[in-house]
């Protein structure tokens, strides 16, 4: 599958989303998280040292390199595509007391068990197309976290039913204050924020840039997920597009972008940072997060916004 000039199918409307089916259970997961870290916890050395998190997708596998233990706090998350087709790297945080295993059993027989019941929707990189690679940074919790990618082949078979499913571990625990508080180094030149079915997104991202992106919606998991436009195609024809993602006999045409990354689903009312390793040109942001109302993705209900890298 060549996600530069995929079918519509490779979009996956029931991606449906096969990992992010959160909603108003994730608000409820989130604050019991919170909840859980214990009001003793060991200072940051600095908050804005990050660890570092290589992960590598290809057909149809993860390889994770943890660089030693991985303790609470900043993490600099690098997912790199070999491809050859396009895959993301999702991340989910096991629930206390849920095994990888069972998340990994669920995933295959109730996905939004997996994802809703077992598990807390953590960000990561979005679709990306291979060759390529991304950076983001997130505030992580202790926990095990899950690593999932849910694009999906011609067939509507997404890639963690064919093994593309794996694992790794954040040790120790942060207080939420602590966890507010880190932040990349360097400065921050925007923000890009999530709310219902809108995005507040800059007209321009600048190349090279580090932005932060918030999920403001405090019922909704929403993801910020990117595509290069296809030489002489506008946001607009894009929206018009994804409208026609779930028309009975599939969409309109062939996918008119290329994937390029973003910032996977997040927890209501939380976020990161992603830096703009983009080639100049004109994107489009897009939401395949599955409505809280209709369950229908939030892209095909005008969650897609326009934008530029210069």
């Amino acid at each position: 599958m060549n996600h530069t000039s995929s079918t519509a199918v490779d979009r996956r409307p029931t991606r449906g989303r096969a990992g992010a089916v959160l909603g108003l259970t994730a608000l409820v997961a989130a604050t019991a998280f919170m909840a859980t870290a214990p009001a003793r916890a060991e200072p940051l050395a600095s908050p804005t040292q990050a660890h570092t998190v290589d992960i590598t997708g290809s057909d149809y596998q993860f390889a994770i390199d943890t660089h030693g233990a991985v303790p609470a706090g900043l993490v600099q998350l690098n997912f790199t595509d070999s491809g050859p087709a396009a895959h993301q790297a999702q991340l989910f945080r096991l629930n206390d007391g849920v095994t990888f295993a069972k998340f990994v059993a669920d995933l295959a027989t109730d996905r939004a068990t997996a994802t809703s019941v077992d598990s807390l929707s953590a960000g990561g990189v979005g679709d990306l197309a291979a060759p390529g690679e991304r950076s983001i940074y997130q505030a992580m919790q202790g926990g095990t976290y899950a690593v999932i990618s849910m694009v999906t082949d011609s067939s509507n078979t997404p890639d963690f039913a064919k093994g593309m499913v794996a694992q790794f571990t954040v040790t120790g625990h942060l207080t939420p204050q602590q966890l507010a508080a880190l932040h990349p180094a360097g400065p921050v030149a925007g923000v890009v924020t999530a709310n219902s079915l809108s995005y507040s997104v800059p007209p321009v991202l600048a190349t090279g840039a580090l932005y932060r992106y918030q999920d403001a919606d405090t019922q909704s998991v929403h993801e910020f997920l990117v595509g290069r436009l296809l030489p002489g195609v506008t946001a607009a024809d894009a929206k018009a597009w994804f409208a026609t993602l779930t028309a009975p006999g599939g969409p309109s045409g062939p996918q008119p972008f290329v994937d390029s990354g973003g910032f996977g689903g997040v927890a209501p009312g939380s976020g990161g940072w992603f830096c703009v390793n983009m080639d100049p040109g004109n994107y489009v942001a897009f939401d395949l997060a599955p409505n809280s109302t209709t369950g229908a993705p939030n892209a095909t209900l005008g969650m897609v916004v326009g934008f530029a890298v210069g």
